[in-house]
């Protein structure tokens, strides 16, 4: 689908960039000529990631860029002419509410040029004992990860929060299609976060809510793809179907 190249490859959220490692790889072997931007909120994240894609694959080109989404598609709508790929891995997009989605997927649309590609990819809805149990898995990796938000405050922003007085709780809720994360307190707790000078009450069960994760039909993802501007190129989805990566393409004409 990229053809040739040259192609200027744009990752949203790249992380420790593990997925994208294998589409640069097959670029590298082809003698596409490549360049890399991973986008991440996180600057040590993109300081590891640019140095091992620098070391990895010489003839890509590596550079990093911190900041949020919408600073990066900012960016984006000043770069210079060429074919562009936009990353959007995982299932970050199901982060966002229904308007949200919208928003960003047309402020991404706007900040790209005619022709341009877009790799999205959306958890698709399941039977609800499935998204239950992989939302509170009996290795209690999701409790750990939910639970990592208040050591990271009590580490950072100087609270003191009693990680065993918390448990984590996730739920589907069928009306809007999400999985609702929450942590909720075991018992009455006064917390106090040094940084904002601040303390806070918490009643036996009283919940903090964490995140949403929308999930989608196919449906779904063609309806968002039309609503905001772009064409579906093509759709790849696991043996269960139970997530797909799709590639959109900008349709400015």
């Amino acid at each position: 689908r990229i053809g040739e190249g040259p192609v200027k490859v744009f990752e949203l959220g790249a992380g420790d960039g593990h997925k994208t490692e294998v589409l640069l790889g097959e670029l590298d072997r082809r003698g596409v000529r490549t360049s890399y931007v991973p986008i991440d909120i996180s600057e040590s994240a993109v300081a590891s990631l640019t140095s091992k894609v620098t070391g990895k694959y010489p003839n890509v080109e590596c550079k990093g860029l911190v900041g949020d989404y919408f600073d990066a598609v900012r960016w984006m709508s000043q770069h210079e002419a060429g074919l562009s790929l936009v990353l959007f891995l995982g299932s970050t997009i199901g982060n966002f509410n229904g308007p949200q989605t919208r928003v960003f997927l047309r402020t991404l649309w706007n900040a790209l040029a005619d022709q341009d590609l877009v790799f999205i990819g959306f958890d698709l809805k399941k039977h609800i004992d499935t998204l239950l149990h992989a939302y509170n898995d009996s290795k209690g990796l999701t409790a750990q990860f939910n639970l990592n938000v208040l050591d990271r405050i009590n580490n950072e922003l100087g609270g003191n929060f009693d990680l065993a007085g918390f448990e984590h709780f996730g739920t589907y809720d069928v009306l809007e299609g999400a999985m609702k994360s929450y942590l909720v307190s075991l018992k009455p707790q006064t917390v106090h976060i040094g940084e904002l000078r601040k303390s806070f009450d918490f009643a036996a069960f009283e919940p903090i809510h964490l995140e949403y994760s929308y999930k989608f039909l196919r449906e779904d993802v063609t309806s968002l793809a039309s609503e905001t501007g772009f064409d579906i190129v093509d759709t790849y989805a696991d043996s269960r179907e139970y997530f797909v990566d799709s590639l959109w393409r900008v349709t400015k004409s």
